[in-house]
């Protein structure tokens, strides 16, 4: 089963507070010059974001919507998906050593009424648009050489591009039975990318997920783990040997409320889930930290539940090792404050997150022993994560 197909007509998506602002679907390959510098302030100081659901979600609703017929296949748990081969594989490098220190960022930002995908200075400053602006760009990752960036394109495929915006290509797009890719992850060594594959539900979530892998240097992609509606694992992140993936996984009602979430560990070589907290602890958004093991999560999906947010609801980081022992409370905030998307820094010892304080989102660094959090920028965006400098 292969990831590539011919594109389909671009296509409006919406679908109500849960999939917002995720842009055009757009069916044509995007064409993705080399970037231009920043020409624009795209977001003000204080911009309030709101947190949307994956890019997967909005395309597969689109798709739901305009009344795709999407037979659903039974996917093997271990079946293996050529590559399009029209798609240039990319050249896969041993990872380098990763630096302690860092003075570059890269994340996506709200321009307009999309998103694009920007290398930030160590003060939370725009640099550099990796995109090109034709469409909206999402749910960046960069690879463990600092050289390239994945990332999700509106029209539910994955793009590669060079740090310098160089050879800028797509990665993958979904055949006849998958309605959009979204939130890859390089793997530690940078050979190969997780990435989870939705069909699509005229219910809003995803009828079912499937967590993949994709090699680089064969371009063929396995399947991990798949899941059905209403238990959906998504936002896979990987252990520091690669041979295991920390995943999200969202419990939904009959109406597609969250009524839970939590982490898991799944192996790559077996596709066994094993559950590290309850669900009703709303954990997700996982990140293992690849010096110490331990994995963050925030509670972020308490958004999604019926009767959406309150003003006193509060959102902390927290922590635990991969065999479920030593869960620990990172911060603690006062009520109505919210943290949410963690990323480890490359030493280890703080984390990047999303910070909602008094009407404001902000970007900054959270010391993960003491839990003080320390302001970058306001209006920096969201899934900012360090890169090595190449």
């Amino acid at each position: 089963m292969s990831d590539i197909t011919p594109d389909d007509a671009a296509t409006e998506s919406s679908d109500e507070r849960r999939f917002q602002d995720l842009g055009r679907l757009a069916g044509a390959a995007v064409r993705r010059p080399a970037p231009q510098p920043l020409l624009d302030a795209a977001v003000a100081t204080g911009q309030r974001h709101r947190r949307r659901r994956s890019v997967t979600a909005a395309v597969i609703s689109g798709l739901a919507v305009c009344g795709m017929v999407v037979v659903i296949a039974r996917l093997s748990a271990r079946s293996t998906t050529p590559a399009d081969s029209t798609v240039t594989p990319v050249s896969s490098t041993t990872s380098t050593a990763i630096p302690s220190t860092r003075v570059v960022l890269v994340g996506e930002s709200q321009v307009g009424p999309g998103y694009g995908v920007f290398l930030f200075d160590g003060a939370g400053q725009k640099v550099w648009r990796l995109d090109d602006a034709s469409g909206s760009a999402q749910h960046p990752d960069p690879s463990p050489d600092g050289k390239s960036v994945v990332f999700t394109n509106s029209d539910g495929t994955l793009w590669l591009v060079g740090i310098d915006g160089s050879n800028a290509h797509r990665l993958l797009a979904c055949d006849s039975t998958c309605g959009a890719l979204d939130n890859a992850a390089f793997s530690p060594d940078g050979h190969r990318i997780a990435y989870t594959a939705a069909v699509p539900s005229a219910a809003g979530p995803p009828s079912s997920t499937t967590i993949r892998v994709l090699d680089l240097d064969t371009m063929k992609s396995s399947d991990v783990i798949t899941s059905a509606y209403p238990n959906l694992n998504d936002v896979p992140r990987w252990a520091p040997d690669g041979t295991r993936l920390v995943v999200g996984v969202d419990h939904f009602d009959d109406n597609g409320n969250e009524i839970g979430s939590a982490i898991g560990v799944v192996a790559i070589d077996s596709g066994t889930l094993t559950p590290l907290v309850d669900p009703a602890t709303f954990a997700y958004a996982p990140d293992w930290n690849r010096i110490t093991g331990e994995i963050v999560y925030s509670t972020e999906t308490r958004e999604f539940r019926a009767g959406g947010l309150t003003n006193d609801d509060t959102w902390n980081l927290f922590a635990i090792r991969p065999d479920a022992t030593h869960e620990r409370t990172i911060t603690s905030l006062p009520a109505g404050e919210r943290l949410k998307m963690p990323y480890w820094s490359l030493d280890g010892t703080t984390l990047f997150a999303v910070y909602y304080r008094q009407g404001i989102y902000s970007e900054v660094h959270i010391d993960a022993t003491t839990g003080t959090i320390t302001p970058i920028s306001t209006g920096v965006g969201t899934h900012v994560h360090p890169i090595p400098t190449p």
